[in-house]
C-alpha cells in the first residue's frame, strides 16, 4: 500500500465507522487494529473497539470498564493509580544533577517545587512568582484539574538531554489521559526541544490525531498518554531510566551552550487560568569535575583534598568555588579549627584544602564536597552545580589500659591486680612500658611477667604491641595498714606519650572474733557438743554474717545435716556476742576435726578449728537398779499413786528383764501401765522387757485404792531380774490413816485396768514442797531489734507427784515480743506476740525436773527495761506459782 494515500484512506474509514457506529452502536462493533508499521491499513492480528476509536478521535477521558457491553469478553483493566511523583530527569554524563541551591551571600528567591502528586479531593499549591499578585479564585471556588511539570528546577551539563514530565491531576486525585498539552521554550533563553514522548501503544495517536508533534525547536504539541512508559536512554545500566505513568506527557531538551531554559507547558482545554499552565527552569553549565578519592592517611598529619574542574573540551575552569565541609567521623578541621572552607579553583582548575585531624581517634572522617558556579552577571546568584562525599580513614597506633584489682581487703591480706594494655589502632605501637610505684603500706609479692626494680618503682618493658593485640601484667601485693589505697599504673610507648589508670582498694581491720570450745574425747556413738562465741569487736555493726562449718567424715551432725553446715546470723552489733552450739555424733574411732568459718560484709572473716578423739566404748556388764516412789501417807478411801523406775547402769544390754510388783493386803490395784500381767490373789503383777539397753531407764505407774487404815504403812515392793543379773529389789510404804468413810472391800480375783495416756488419775495429797520455776535470758542486755532466748526450767520439789502442770509466759508491756524458739516439752496451746500458753504436763514425779527447758525468743522493740512473767498451775496448786524476769533493751 502506498503510504502517501494513507491519510485519505483513514479519513474514509473513520467516516464510515462514525456513520455505522451511531446507527448500530459502538459497543457492538470491533474492527481490526491499525498496523503501526505502515505496511498495511490493519494489522490483522488485534482488534480495536469502536468505543476506543471514538475516544481516540474525540479526545475524551477514558470511561470506566462498566461502560463496555457485557456481551464482549474483555480483560478487566488494572485499577487506575493515583497521581504519583514523577522521576526527575537524569543527564547523560556521570555527574549527579542536584537541585539549585542559592549561596547565602546572594540568596535567590525560593520557588516551590511542585511534585506530580495529588490526593483525592486535594489540590497542589499554586506557583506564584516573586512579587506577583495572588491569582484571583473563581467566585464559586470551583477548581479544575491542576497541571504540574517536573523537575521544576534542575542543573544539567551542556550537550545532555533533560527529560521534562507533565501531568494533569484531576480533582479526584488521578491523572487524566488524552488531554491536549502544548510545550514551549522561552525565546530569551537557550536550548531546544529534541524529542516528544509517545502517547499510546505503537504511537497510534500520531496517526489518528497528529500528536505528539514537534512543530519547532521551541514548540511541540502532545496529549497526556494512555500508557505507562519507560524511557530507556540506551545505556546498559537501568539507573538512568525514567518511569512514567498513564496520564503523563514528556519531552527532552538540550543545549550546546551555557544559560537557562525556561519551559512552559499548558493545557488549552482548561478554563481556569490559575491551573492551566506550569513552568520549569533548566540551568546549563559547561563543566565536569573530579572529586578527591577516598584515601587512608596517617593520624596527626594533614591530608590534601584536591578537586579538579574542567570544561567539556578539557580546558581548566578557573575561579569556581569548591566547598569542603566535615560532616561526621573523627574530629578534623581545615586549619584554625574550621570544619568548613571554600576554596577557589586555580589556573589549573584545582581546588586544594588540607584536612588535619584534631584528635588521635582512629576512624573515617566524611567530608561533603560542593561545586559552586559563581555568578556570571549582575543580579545572578551563585549556584551549587554538583556535590559528593569523600572519606578519609585515619590510621594510628593506639594504646589503652584497663586496670582491675581487689576492691576490699583485710589488713595483712593479699591484694591482686590485673593490668591489660591494648593497641586499638591499626598500626603497631613500639617500646611499650608499664610502671608502678606501690603506695605506702603496700608491698609487691610477685608478678607475671617479672618486673625490673628501679628503687621503689617497678617497670615492665613489653616491647612492640601489634594492632588489635593485648598484653597482660598480673601482680600480687600485701597491704600492711588499714585505709583507702590508690594504686596508679602508667604506660607509655614511642607513639603514645602517656596512659594512666588507677585502682582503689579499701583495707579494713578484722572485727570478727570466733571462739569455740568442746570435749577432747568422746566415746564412739555418743554426742560431742561444741560451744561457739562469735563477737564483733569493731565500732560498727557487721551485716550479712554467715557461719559455715565443715566437718570430717568421722563426725555426723546430730540433726542429720550434711557438711558443710551453714548458719545465717544476719547482723552482730558492736560489742555483741552471738552464741550457739554445734553437736556431732562421733561415728568412728580416731581424731576428727571440723572448721568453722564466719564471714560478713566488707571482707570481714574469722575462723576456728576444733578436734575430738573418738574412743572405743568401755563395755560393762548390765547393772539393773529399781526404785519405788509413792506418797508418804493417804487416807482410807483415797488413791495412792506409785512410780517404779528400772535402769540399766551398765553399757551392755540386759535381756529378758522381769519387773515384779507386790503390795499390802489393805490396798487394791486399780490401774497400771500397759503390758502388766496380774496375779490378783497373790497381790502381784509384773512386766516383761525383752531388752534394756545400757543406760536406758523405763518407768511403770500403778494406782492403788487405800482400803483400811494402816499406821505402820502399806508397803509396795518391786523386784527386777534379767538373764545377766540376779533379783534386785526396792520398796516404799504409805501410812494410811482412817478416812471419813473408808470403804470395806473384799478382794476379788481380777486384773487392774491399764493406765491410758489420757486417763485421769485421782489427785494425790499435796505433801511438802512446791513447784519451782526459774527463767534466765541467755543474752541480757540486748540491742534494739535484736533477740535473746529465755530459758524456763520447771521442777517438782514436792514429796509427791503433781499432775496437769501448765505453763504460761506473758510480756507485761509492749517493749518486747515473744515467740517459741525450737521445741518445747509440751505443745503450744495458744500464742501471740505478748503471751504464750503451753499444754499441761500430765504428771511430774516428786523431785523431777523437766529434761529440757521451755525456750522463748524475746525481741527488743523499745529501749528500756521490760518485765516478763512466767506462771505455772498444777493439780496440787490451781492458783499457780509465778516468777518474773527482766530484759534490758539498749538503743542502737
Amino acid at each position: 500500500m502506498n503510504r502517501c494515500n494513507l491519510p485519505s484512506r483513514l479519513v474514509a474509514v473513520a467516516a464510515f465507522l462514525l456513520t455505522s457506529g451511531w446507527q448500530i452502536g459502538f459497543a457492538q462493533i470491533r474492527i481490526p487494529a491499525i498496523d503501526p508499521t505502515g505496511q498495511r491499513l490493519f494489522s490483522g492480528t488485534t482488534t480495536l473497539s469502536c468505543d476506543a476509536l471514538k475516544d481516540g478521535l474525540l479526545h475524551k477521558k477514558a470511561q470506566p470498564a462498566a461502560a463496555v457491553a457485557p456481551a464482549v469478553p474483555i480483560v478487566a483493566p488494572p485499577v487506575k493509580p493515583p497521581c504519583l511523583p514523577s522521576v526527575e530527569a537524569v543527564p547523560l554524563v556521570p555527574v549527579v544533577p542536584v537541585p539549585v541551591v542559592a549561596v547565602p551571600q546572594n540568596p535567590l528567591p525560593a520557588v516551590p517545587v511542585i511534585p506530580a502528586v495529588c490526593g483525592p479531593k486535594q489540590m497542589q499549591p499554586q506557583i506564584i512568582p516573586v512579587a506577583a499578585p495572588a491569582a484571583v479564585e473563581p467566585c464559586d471556588d470551583a477548581r479544575g484539574p491542576q497541571l504540574s511539570v517536573t523537575p521544576s528546577r534542575i542543573v544539567a551539563p551542556v550537550n545532555t538531554e533533560v527529560v521534562m514530565v507533565a501531568g494533569l491531576c484531576g480533582p479526584d486525585g488521578y491523572l487524566i489521559t488524552r488531554q491536549p498539552l502544548e510545550w514551549m521554550l522561552a525565546q530569551d533563553g537557550v536550548g531546544q526541544i529534541v524529542a516528544v514522548g509517545h502517547e499510546s501503544p505503537h504511537n497510534s495517536s500520531l496517526i489518528l490525531r497528529g500528536s505528539p508533534h514537534k512543530i519547532a525547536t521551541n514548540y511541540a504539541r502532545a496529549h497526556t498518554s494512555t500508557i505507562s512508559q519507560v524511557i530507556n536512554r540506551g545505556t546498559p545500566t537501568p539507573t538512568d531510566d525514567v518511569y512514567l505513568q498513564k496520564g503523563q506527557s514528556w519531552i527532552s531538551v538540550t543545549s550546546p551552550t551555557e544559560g537557562q531554559t525556561h519551559v512552559i507547558v499548558w493545557t488549552p482545554k482548561e478554563q481556569n487560568w490559575n491551573y492551566r499552565k506550569a513552568t520549569a527552569t533548566i540551568y546549563w553549565v559547561d563543566a565536569s569535575w573530579r572529586l578527591p578519592p577516598s584515601a587512608t592517611a596517617r593520624s596527626g598529619q594533614p591530608y590534601p583534598l584536591t578537586t579538579v574542574l574542567t570544561r567539556s573540551n578539557g580546558d581548566p575552569i578557573t575561579g569556581w568555588i569548591v566547598r569542603y565541609e566535615v560532616v561526621e567521623g573523627p574530629p578534623a578541621a581545615f586549619g584554625r579549627g574550621l570544619t568548613a572552607i571554600e576554596v577557589p579553583s586555580d589556573a589549573a582548575g584545582r581546588a586544594i584544602a588540607n584536612l588535619l585531624p584534631t584528635s588521635p581517634e582512629a576512624g573515617i572522617t566524611t567530608v561533603r564536597v560542593q561545586i559552586i558556579r559563581p555568578s556570571t552577571r549582575i543580579g545572578e546568584s551563585q549556584m551549587i552545580v554538583g556535590q559528593g562525599t569523600v572519606g578519609v580513614q585515619w590510621t594510628t597506633p593506639g594504646l589503652s589500659m584497663r586496670a582491675i584489682g581487689t576492691s576490699n581487703a583485710l589488713a595483712d591480706g593479699a591484694i591482686g591486680y590485673r593490668v591489660e594494655l591494648t593497641n586499638g589502632g591499626d598500626l603497631a605501637t613500639h617500646n611499650v612500658t608499664l610502671s608502678y610505684t606501690p603506695p605506702t603500706g603496700v608491698s609487691v609479692l610477685n608478678s607475671t611477667p617479672a618486673a625490673q626494680v628501679f628503687g621503689q618503682r617497678l617497670e615492665w618493658r613489653l616491647g612492640n604491641l601489634p594492632p588489635g593485640s593485648t598484653s597482660v601484667v598480673e601482680l600480687n601485693c600485701r597491704a600492711a595498714v588499714a585505709g583507702s589505697i590508690r594504686s596508679s599504673f602508667v604506660a607509655t610507648s614511642a607513639e603514645v606519650p602517656r596512659v594512666e589508670n588507677q585502682v582503689l582498694t579499701n583495707v579494713r581491720t578484722n572485727a570478727l572474733v570466733v571462739k569455740m570450745t568442746g570435749p577432747e574425747s568422746v566415746e564412739v556413738g555418743r554426742e560431742a557438743k561444741f560451744l561457739v562465741d562469735v563477737t564483733n569487736t569493731g565500732p560498727t555493726a557487721l551485716m550479712n554474717v554467715t557461719a559455715t562449718d565443715t566437718f570430717d567424715p568421722g563426725l555426723s551432725h546430730a540433726g542429720g545435716e550434711r557438711s558443710p553446715l551453714v548458719r545465717p546470723i544476719t547482723i552482730i552489733q558492736p560489742g555483741q556476742t552471738e552464741r550457739f552450739a554445734l553437736s556431732f555424733i562421733v561415728a568412728q574411732p580416731g581424731r576428727h576435726c571440723h572448721r568453722l568459718d564466719v564471714m560478713a560484709d566488707g571482707g570481714q572473716a574469722a575462723g576456728a578449728r576444733a578436734c575430738v578423739t573418738g574412743t572405743s566404748a568401755v563395755v560393762t556388764p548390765p547393772q539393773i537398779s529399781v526404785r519405788v516412789n509413792g506418797p508418804p501417807s493417804r487416807r482410807a478411801g483415797e488413791v495412792a499413786s506409785f512410780a517404779v523406775e528400772i535402769k540399766n547402769n551398765g553399757s551392755a544390754p540386759a535381756t529378758n528383764v522381769v519387773l515384779a510388783i507386790n503390795w499390802a493386803a489393805n490396798m487394791e490395784l486399780t490401774e497400771a501401765s500397759q503390758g502388766h500381767e496380774d496375779n490378783i490373789p497373790r497381790l502381784t503383777t509384773q512386766w516383761r522387757v525383752a531388752q534394756l539397753n545400757g543406760g536406758e531407764t523405763q518407768v511403770r505407774q500403778l494406782n492403788f485404792m487405800c482400803l483400811r487404815d494402816d499406821p505402820q504403812g502399806a508397803v509396795v515392793r518391786a523386784t527386777v531380774r534379767s538373764d545377766q543379773t540376779g533379783p534386785v529389789g526396792n520398796q516404799a510404804s504409805t501410812i494410811i490413816s482412817p478416812g471419813a468413810s473408808a470403804p470395806q472391800r473384799v478382794q476379788q480375783p481380777q486384773s487392774a485396768a491399764p493406765l491410758r495416756p489420757d486417763a485421769t488419775i485421782p489427785p494425790a495429797a499435796a505433801g511438802s514442797g512446791a513447784l519451782k520455776i526459774t527463767a534466765t535470758a541467755q543474752a541480757n542486755p540486748i540491742a534494739l531489734g535484736m533477740t535473746t532466748t529465755l530459758l524456763i526450767f520447771v521442777t517438782n520439789e514436792r514429796t509427791v507427784a503433781d499432775r496437769d502442770v501448765a505453763l504460761s509466759v506473758q510480756a507485761l508491756d509492749d517493749g518486747v515480743t515473744l515467740r517459741v524458739a525450737g521445741t518445747s516439752p509440751t505443745p503450744v496451746a495458744a500464742s501471740s506476740a505478748a503471751a504464750i500458753d503451753f499444754s499441761a504436763i500430765r504428771e511430774m514425779r516428786p523431785g523431777e525436773q523437766l529434761a529440757s527447758p521451755f525456750r522463748i525468743e524475746v525481741r527488743g522493740m523499745k529501749a528500756g527495761t521490760h518485765r516478763i512473767r512466767v506462771n505455772a498451775t498444777s493439780g496440787l496448786n490451781p492458783a499457780g506459782t509465778a516468777t518474773e524476769t527482766e530484759v534490758v533493751v539498749n538503743p542502737q
